[in-house]
């Protein structure tokens, strides 16, 4: 396996807090979702909506679309499932170990000494 690229971290960033990952099941429940949905539904800030809305879209997993005075967001579930899937890729390829210290024999010898 080989290390994950920044491109992965940011996705399981943005998608390892709860709330914002309560935000895209409610996005992808929807093809557009109202910024006035997410701030009747989640019982927190206007400030703290935008706060979370901006790291999922510098995640690239959403698109942030203005209509006047108002956001309406798109979740794009291309994005989610190619960075899912070449993860999970990566998954099933595994690596040699660089070093003994990295293989099972290398720590035991290391915990041995």
């Amino acid at each position: 396996m080989t290390a994950p690229d920044n491109r992965t971290l940011d996705l399981f960033e943005a998608l390892g807090h709860p709330l914002r990952l309560r935000m895209v099941e409610m996005m992808a429940a929807v093809d557009d979702l109202a910024c006035t949905t997410l701030e009747a539904e989640l019982p927190i800030a206007k400030s703290t909506i935008s706060y979370h809305v901006k790291i999922l879209s510098q995640a690239g997993l959403i698109d942030v679309r203005r209509d006047g005075r108002w956001f309406n967001y798109r979740l794009r579930r291309d994005v989610l499932k190619d960075q899912l899937t070449d993860f999970a890729a990566s998954l099933d390829q595994p690596r040699q170990a660089s070093d003994a210290r990295h293989s099972p024999a290398g720590v035991a010898g290391e915990r041995a000494g």
